[in-house]
């Protein structure tokens, strides 16, 4: 049960530092790839691990990757 638990949070720390580090690009170019990670990251939170947290997450995100795609 422990190790689940951490691979929930750790799924959730690493999606946030994607969504930071998105944030803090200098160009809509430079967040794509922070964004797919994000993505990544918020997917597995929703689904293998089903945080309900992830999944609003993981919509934000793609949303934000459509504007700039």
């Amino acid at each position: 049960m422990l190790a689940a638990d951490v691979e929930s949070d750790a799924a959730w720390v690493l999606a946030m530092a994607a969504l930071l580090a998105a944030l803090r690009a200098s160009t809509l170019t430079d967040m794509s790839p922070h964004l797919d990670e994000a993505a990544k990251y918020f997917e597995i939170g929703a689904t293998t691990h089903n945080r309900p947290d992830a999944r609003p997450m993981l919509a934000i995100i793609n949303a934000l990757r459509e504007l700039v795609a």
